[in-house]
C-alpha cells in the first residue's frame, strides 16, 4: 500500500490542469502497477471527503484510472470548467466488448446533470468518428473507436441514490442508453474482477444497459461470473 495522500501528490506533481504536465504526472503515478486497489480506495475516500477543487478534479482522474484496472482503453477527459457540460470525462473503449463508454463523473451534486443534452452529445459524438469526414480527421479519431460498435453513457457518482439524476435519466428519450454507478459500485466491481475473477468482457457486461424484459440476460451474466449454467440434457 502506498502511504501518500492525494493532497500531499497534488503538492508533489503540481497543480492540476487541463493538458498540463502536472497532470500526466499524477496519472503516471496513480495508473502504475504499484498501486493497488485499496489505494484507490483510500483516495476516492479522501476526494469525497475534502473539498477543494484539487480533490474534484483528482476525484475525476482516479475514476479513470479505475477504468484503466478494469482493462478499458481509457482517454481522461478536461477537467469540469464550469456548470455547462461541453464535453465528457473520461472515455472507456473496449474492442473486446465492442463498446465505448462516455463519463460524465459527479462528485457532488452541486451542478445538475442534463440527462437529454448528456445522450445528445453521445449520439453526435458517435456520427463524427463513425464517418471518414474532414472533421473525424481534424480530430484524429484512433481506429480502435470506428470498430466500436455501441456508444453508452456512464454517470459516476458519489451519492448511492442520487434520485434526482434517477428521474432526470428515467424522463429522458436516452434512458436506454445511459446508466449510473456510484463510485463505490465501481470499486466493488474492481475487487469482483481481482477476486472472482472476472474477465474483462464480463466486467464490461456488468456496466451496459441490460435487455431487463429478457431476464435471461441478467441471468447469464450471472452464470458467467459465477462458472455456473444448468444442466441442458
Amino acid at each position: 500500500m502506498v502511504n501518500v495522500t492525494v493532497e500531499k501528490l497534488v503538492q508533489l506533481t503540481g497543480e492540476l490542469k487541463n493538458n498540463s504536465p502536472s497532470s500526466e504526472k499524477f496519472r503516471t503515478f496513480i495508473s502504475s502497477p504499484d498501486i493497488a486497489r485499496t489505494d484507490l480506495e483510500t483516495w476516492v475516500n479522501e476526494c469525497l471527503a475534502k473539498t477543494g477543487e484539487s480533490f474534484e478534479q483528482a476525484f475525476q482522474d482516479i475514476v479513470n484510472c479505475i477504468g484503466e484496472k478494469l482493462g478499458f482503453k481509457v482517454e481522461y477527459g478536461q477537467y469540469k470548467a464550469g456548470q455547462d457540460m461541453t464535453g465528457y470525462d473520461g472515455k472507456w473503449v473496449s474492442e473486446e466488448a465492442s463498446i465505448q463508454l462516455v463519463l460524465e463523473i459527479r462528485r457532488a451534486d452541486s451542478y445538475q446533470i442534463n440527462a437529454d443534452q448528456f445522450g445528445q452529445f453521445m449520439e453526435d459524438f458517435k456520427k463524427k468518428i463513425g464517418r471518414d469526414t474532414e472533421e473525424s480527421k481534424k480530430l484524429k479519431v484512433p481506429e480502435i473507436y470506428k470498430r466500436t460498435k455501441e456508444t453508452y453513457g456512464i454517470v459516476v457518482t458519489a451519492e448511492e441514490e442520487p434520485i434526482e439524476l434517477l428521474d432526470n435519466i428515467r424522463k429522458s428519450r436516452y434512458k436506454s442508453n445511459i446508466r449510473i454507478i456510484p463510485v463505490r459500485s465501481l470499486l466493488n466491481v474492481f475487487k469482483m474482477k481481482e477476486e472472482i475473477p472476472l474477465k474483462h468482457v464480463e466486467v464490461a457486461r456488468l456496466l451496459l444497459p441490460m435487455n431487463v424484459i429478457n431476464i435471461g440476460e441478467i441471468i447469464h451474466t450471472i452464470e458467467s461470473m459465477t462458472g455456473t449454467q444448468a444442466n441442458k440434457e
